[in-house]
């Protein structure tokens, strides 16, 4: 090439040089005067994430002495960085390594993945942390990238299904974990905490760093909650509970225990139960509290309440004959008889809470007349709701006063008919006749504000009608069950389950009390509608008072040291 064609075409080179140079100082130009916000608002989105959330740790939910009901824990999960398994090209040995140790075949999410897609789970909270740890382990060793392992936050119940449907559970919501039913949903503002948040730039590589210079609120973790359940005695109530299902079949069962003094709850057992660590898998019913939702016909374990009330007005006094012969009671157009049809002749205040009379009972709720004893049921805490603020809490079914005649309405709810009450509201009002007759609503947090209790019966009706619920044990229908440690006061209740005219079952239940000299506890069975023979008697005082000894023995009550029956108890003769 000679000199001058060389000159030539350096000098041709250097003018495109030149005319590249010039283009883009123009495009520089432009970029930095017209195009400057638009630029520079992609340049910050690419550098600055989002903000970036920082969850707040979860509180534990825990029983009275602080035992563990609920709490969170970290699981470890898998994901996929896809476009850096596509970068090195090492789809297959991902597919295989997730396959042999996760049981996952990702070969179908790698392929669909979208360029540029950086994050794709694989299975999140994984129990087997022995298989995350073999697949951490081989992709170092094969130096396989591209396997992301993090670790998540994640609700455990370590008790299952203890205390479930008081515990409740919770659901990942669009702003973290939220409790679903329960406690878990009841307390969930202090449970939950406030979340915090911190702002993330993104390297050449686009990898998140932190810098410190960035505004950075770090969260508030959750409190912890302290329930009034005894761990102990909630999982004797939960055994208790299984034997009631297993000897009598019942559709449920509802187990209480209460302290008489405060109301603070110690014990809720309902079956069908659910186990709140996979609550997907339940039927929705056996996650119902039924001790504070279902309601149920008392029958007879009404009875105390009614001549407590007819006592303390000076309508009845405990040495009283009461006539019950033939049997048979009638007023108006209507006839009231009792169970089986037996002829209890002539009895006291007493026996007939003791022999469960619908007749005497009937004669007594007229003594006591239309408007005293609707006051009285009211002042007793039903048809409304108990105050303890659970969600879905029923109120119970009470007819309205201007619907209460004295041949229906008065004597069928002085012997617990044409009524329908909660297991809660039961117990309850059978905590205040032990403790003097102040009623107080069932206390379900440990540290909640103690609501004033009301007066539900005056001290005449309260000291004269405890003997009478002792002679229950003594003499009456829960004689075979009586303790041989503790005097106990109790009542059972055998009531029809009625479709239309139909009998479609029975609702066998008990409540009790004790030591009767100086209360300190209270227990309720409920069984809907048991297989064979349905009594009171049979399917809830047992298990009622084994737990009611069972809590005396846990909370060291010495034994009662006076057990004589007293002369108001004797039967008079027919």
């Amino acid at each position: 090439m000679t000199p001058a064609r060389f000159q030539l075409r350096a000098v041709g080179a250097l003018g495109l040089v030149l005319v590249a140079l010039a283009a883009l100082v123009v495009r520089l130009g432009t970029i930095q005067t017209a195009g400057h916000e638009e630029w520079a608002d992609r340049a910050t989105g690419q550098q600055i994430c989002p903000t970036e959330v920082l969850p707040a740790e979860r509180g534990a939910v825990v029983d009275r002495h602080g035992r563990v009901l609920a709490r969170c824990v970290d699981r470890p999960s898998v994901a996929l960085d896809p476009q850096m398994v596509r970068l090195h090209r090492e789809t297959e040995r991902v597919v295989r390594i997730l396959n042999e140790e996760l049981g996952e075949d990702v070969s179908e999410l790698l392929a669909e993945a979208r360029p540029g897609r950086r994050f794709a789970y694989v299975r999140r909270r994984i129990t087997d942390v022995d298989a995350v740890k073999r697949v951490r382990e081989r992709a170092a060793k094969e130096q396989v990238r591209g396997i992301v392992v993090l670790h998540e936050s994640v609700r455990s119940y370590p008790a299952d299904s203890l205390a479930a449907q008081v515990v409740g559970f919770t659901y990942e919501g669009t702003d973290g974990m939220t409790g679903a039913e329960g406690a878990e949903m009841l307390a969930d503002a202090r449970l939950r905490g406030v979340p915090g948040r911190r702002q993330v730039e993104r390297d050449g590589r686009g990898r998140k760093v932190v810098l410190g210079d960035h505004d950075h609120d770090g969260p508030v973790d959750g409190a912890d909650v302290r329930l009034t359940i005894d761990s102990t005695l909630q999982r004797y109530a939960e055994q208790l509970a299984d034997d009631v299902m297993a000897k009598h079949a019942p559709k449920s069962a509802v187990i209480g225990l209460m302290d008489v003094r405060t109301g603070d709850v110690l014990a809720v057992a309902c079956r069908p139960t659910f186990d709140p660590n996979d609550p997907a898998a339940a039927d929705p019913a056996s996650r119902r509290n039924r001790f504070f939702t279902d309601v149920f016909e008392p029958g007879s374990i009404f009875k105390p309440l009614v001549m407590a009330a007819a006592l303390d007005a000076g309508v009845v006094r405990p040495g009283q004959q009461i006539d019950c012969n033939p049997g048979t009671f009638t007023i108006g157009t209507r006839t009231i008889r009792e169970d089986k049809h037996k002829n209890l002749g002539v009895l006291t205040p007493a026996m007939v809470l003791a022999k469960s009379s619908n007749v005497g009972m009937a004669q007594i709720g007229l003594a006591l007349g239309i408007d005293r004893l609707h006051d009285a049921v009211r002042q007793m805490g039903f048809g409304r709701r108990t105050g303890a603020g659970w969600p879905a809490e029923s109120a119970g079914m009470m007819t309205p006063l201007r619907k209460w005649t004295p041949e229906y309405t008065v004597c069928s709810v002085s012997f617990g008919h044409e009524i329908a009450v909660t297991p809660a509201q039961m117990l309850a009002s059978y905590a205040a006749l032990g403790n003097g007759g102040w009623l107080h609503a069932p206390r379900i947090f440990a540290d909640a504000p103690r609501a004033e209790p009301v007066q539900m019966i005056g001290e005449r009706g309260i000291r004269e009608v405890g003997p009478m619920l002792e002679e229950v044990y003594r003499s009456g229908t829960a004689k075979r069950v009586a303790s041989r440690e503790y005097r106990l006061a109790g009542k059972t209740g055998t009531a029809e389950k009625k479709r239309g005219r139909a009998l479609v079952g029975y609702v066998g239940s008990f409540v009790c009390y004790g030591p009767a000299e100086a209360p300190r506890l209270a227990a309720i069975v409920v069984a809907d509608e048991p297989t064979g023979k349905a009594y009171g008697s049979i399917v809830a005082a047992p298990y009622a008072t084994d737990l009611l000894v069972r809590g005396l023995h846990h909370l060291e009550v010495p034994p009662s040291s006076a057990r004589e029956p007293l002369d108001v108890l004797e039967v008079m003769p027919r």
